[in-house]
């Protein structure tokens, strides 16, 4: 269009003009011949010289374009795409790449450090080539329980992050859907938590960079898994952190002894079946009958810590300084009982990495979102996570030092971290050392304190007014938190909303007694995992599985 109609100094109007008229998904491509772009930059400069003088294309060309339309390569011919350090300019040769200027504008008309992309926006030198990242495509998503739906898509090239928007109404455009990542998302998934059972929801895409956001992706949709009820055996809720969550157990804190096994450490549940880390063994004990199986095979694990399942598989961590056979995380299929290494090379250390690349110090509670294991380092002070489908390892939080500072990410610091859950939004930790249970929330790394004053103890109350002995495994319903006070032998509640903490059961004495509440007692109960009716009990001094109803 511009170029039928003549070029000059009034080039920026009618560009503005063309500008205004563009729809969503529209473009405006190599419409101007280069020749004639150059003689309208000489007339902008009175005629002599045709390089854009400092200042004039940005504010110039800085044009209201609707998301998703394009004024890329409006000069005929190829874009450059800058390395680093490097910016475009405007000469005689149309556009080139060159040193980024060291004043505000140089030939760029940008401040310093900054150069122009095909947008003819100001954005940080080196990103000139890619502008405004593509619309992520491959966009998927999966109902993991009756609370959460994951959103994954592919990686789309020169995105730094990506938002994921909802609603309940298919077919609306963004700006009517709800926003539910609160900072973007820099990998290729988001797990959507607290959902409505049974519900439908639809989801769209975003990338985004230094020059903008991209259209939306294509919408698509999931329906959350309906939240059943049932007696013992048979599931309830939804799987999640290990258990069965969204539905509140009603207890009267009745203490039965339900099934007999050689020091369980680790306890997790499917609502089905229960499966214990027992004497290098994992055992499968159907909630129906508390008969207990072995189902990993003659050969000894080791000496396990944690154990969670997704209902497919169980993860065990194993700890370090066990006949060399530790700091890896083993994964076992339920179905055919086959064992396999997931992550770590089974010598101490931190390293982030894939597989056996990777590296734990005394990996000891584990737990899973459906998607994701996230373990804890009882000598490495910190909380890793393990992407299921690939085995990459990452660092969640954690400095390695020994502390008890607030933070995100490796600005925390944990004391000998034990025992862990999630609820899918939020991991909970039981920092046996420092006596506190910790709270990170997944999507940013950000580490506070739910309650614990620290001081070795096991008063009840609200937060940090409350204390803990020996704070170690926990599970979730989704609204409370069920805490194994090892050396206390007690059993602790903590509603997540308010970080009340009180004295579900247990008299504090280390003795094998059925009874309801602080009437019961246990031996150094090591965790304890629910499916939605009762809690059970890893009472691990014992050899016991110990019932909470």
């Amino acid at each position: 269009a511009i170029a039928q109609s003549g070029v000059g100094a009034n080039l920026s109007v009618k560009m503005q003009d063309i500008a205004a008229k563009l729809k969503a998904g529209s473009a405006v491509n190599a419409v101007i011949p280069q020749a004639a772009f150059q003689a309208a930059l000489t007339a902008l400069n009175g005629g002599a010289s045709s390089v854009l003088p400092a200042g004039v294309m940005p504010p110039a060309i800085t044009l209201p374009v609707l998301p998703g339309s394009s004024l890329n390569n409006m000069i005929a011919g190829a874009v450059p795409s800058c390395a680093s350090g490097q910016a475009l300019q405007l000469g005689a040769n149309g556009l080139t790449c060159a040193a980024v200027p060291a004043t505000a504008g140089g030939n760029t008309g940008c401040p310093a450090g900054q150069t122009l992309n095909p947008l003819m926006q100001c954005v940080a030198a080196g990103t000139t080539g890619g502008g405004v990242p593509a619309a992520p495509a491959g966009v998927t998503t999966t109902a993991n329980a009756s609370s959460q739906i994951t959103v994954s898509w592919s990686a789309v090239t020169g995105a730094t992050g990506y938002d994921v928007y909802r609603s309940t109404t298919a077919g609306q455009v963004i700006a009517a859907m709800t926003k539910v990542t609160a900072t973007p998302v820099t990998g290729i998934s988001y797990a959507d938590s607290s959902l409505t059972a049974a519900t439908t929801y639809y989801y769209k895409v975003v990338a985004l960079n230094a020059a903008g956001v991209s259209a939306a992706s294509a919408e698509v949709t999931a329906t959350t898994q309906a939240a059943t009820g049932g007696t013992g055996g048979t599931p309830v809720g939804s799987q999640m952190g290990g258990a069965r969550q969204g539905v509140v157990p009603t207890l009267s804190a009745a203490v039965t002894t339900y099934a007999s096994l050689s020091s369980p450490s680790g306890i997790t549940t499917d609502g089905t079946n229960l499966y214990v880390a027992s004497s290098g063994t994992i055992q499968q004990v159907p909630i129906a009958t508390g008969v207990p199986t072995t189902i990993s095979g003659a050969t000894s694990l080791g000496a396990l810590g944690g154990v969670t399942t997704d209902g497919a598989n169980v993860y065990a961590a194993l700890p370090s300084g066990f006949a060399g056979s530790g700091n890896k995380i083993l994964k076992l299929v339920i179905a055919t009982g086959t064992v396999t290494t997931l992550a770590g090379s089974g010598t101490a250390g931190s390293a982030d990495g894939t597989g056996t690349a990777a590296s734990f110090n005394s990996p000891f509670g584990i737990t899973t979102d459906g998607t994701n294991l996230y373990v804890t380092e009882l000598f490495g002070n910190k909380v890793r996570k393990i992407v299921i489908a690939t085995a990459v390892v990452t660092t969640v939080a954690g400095s390695g030092a020994t502390g008890s500072t607030n933070g995100t990410g490796s600005a925390a610091s944990f004391n000998g971290p034990s025992g862990i859950t999630t609820d899918g939004a939020n991991l909970y930790v039981g920092d046996t050392g420092n006596g506190k249970v910790r709270k990170i929330v997944i999507a940013t790394g950000a580490v506070t304190t739910l309650a614990g004053s620290g001081v070795v103890g096991s008063v009840d109350g609200t937060g940090t007014a409350a204390s803990f002995t020996d704070p170690r495994g926990l599970t979730c319903d989704g609204t409370n938190l069920y805490l194994a006070d090892t050396s206390k032998s007690t059993i602790r509640k903590i509603e997540i909303a308010t970080g009340i903490v009180t004295t579900l059961a247990g008299s504090g004495a280390w003795s094998l007694v059925d009874g309801t509440g602080t009437a019961a007692s246990f031996s150094k109960p090591g965790d304890v995992t629910t499916d939605g009716i009762s809690l059970y009990v890893a009472d691990t001094n014992n050899g016991k599985i110990r019932k909470i109803q």
